[in-house]
Order: structure tokens, then C-alpha cells, then sequence
């Protein structure tokens, strides 16, 4: 992961806190076109989390900020 530079990032999500995300876990996004729902937006894809951040609060809301990469970083090929 540390290979991997910065302006790489081809995602910051922040969503709520989930004990199953870790860095190195891969995911599916799928961004729906709210006019057509038969259309995919740009973006849609397989993601590779690269690092994350919790924000854990005293009896509240907790979060998760994660930086992700197009699971194809590494390969070297396009993303569909």
C-alpha cells in the first residue's frame, strides 16, 4: 500500500462506522443515474481501500473515511 502515490486516489468515501472494512478489502460501487436507473454513472466500479480513518464518538455517530484506488491499479490496465 505504500507503493501506491497519492494521486492515485481515485475515491474518498466517508460512511458509516463498519467493523468489516480494512485496508486491502476491495468493494463494489455502483452510482445509479437518478433519471434512468438502467444507466450507470462514471465511477462505477471495483475499489481497493488504501487507507482509512475512524472517527469513533462518546455514545454518538461513528465514521469511517476511506481513500480508495480502481481495483486495476496494480495491474496496470483500464478500468472498465
Amino acid at each position: 500500500m505504500g507503493l501506491l502515490e497519492q494521486d492515485k486516489i481515485a475515491l474518498r468515501l466517508t460512511v458509516p462506522w463498519n467493523p468489516i472494512l480494512n485496508v486491502g478489502k476491495i468493494f463494489s460501487l455502483k452510482l445509479i443515474d437518478k433519471h434512468d436507473n438502467s444507466l450507470q454513472n462514471y465511477g462505477h466500479g471495483d475499489y481497493l481501500i488504501m487507507s482509512m480513518t475512524h472517527y469513533l464518538r462518546n455514545g454518538g455517530f461513528s465514521t469511517i473515511t476511506m481513500d480508495c484506488v480502481a481495483k486495476t491499479v496494480g495491474q496496470g490496465g483500464i478500468v472498465e
